[in-house]
């Protein structure tokens, strides 16, 4: 069963990972293309954030103790993406712009 999961859940990381990656290169493509992308980037920075730090939480669920040793790999992922998340503006931060961004104000 502890397999199942295992690949579920990196079934799951893969396909958060490819949604990210699609969107970071179509706001990129929009830039290049000289629009604007505030809403977009508004968009990457809370679904890139999200995405990456539920897939460091569940790296850090099933290594279990391990995943939260100080100095292990997924325990320092763990940190850095926290402090990413609230360092370049909180998740609401970022749909309070994508908000005002959608209703036109």
């Amino acid at each position: 069963m502890r397999v199942l999961f295992v690949d579920a859940e990196h079934a799951d990381a893969a396909t958060a990972y490819y949604a990210a990656r699609g969107m970071t290169y179509d706001a990129l493509a929009a830039l290049d293309a000289g629009r604007p992308v505030r809403t977009e980037a508004f968009m990457c920075k809370l679904f890139v954030a999200e995405s990456a730090f539920r897939i460091a939480d569940e790296a850090v669920q099933i290594h279990g103790k391990a995943g939260m040793v100080r100095g292990s790999e997924v325990e320092w992922l763990f940190r850095r993406l926290r402090m990413f998340r609230v360092l370049t503006g909180s998740s609401e931060i970022q749909k309070n712009g994508i908000g005002l961004l959608a209703s036109g104000a």
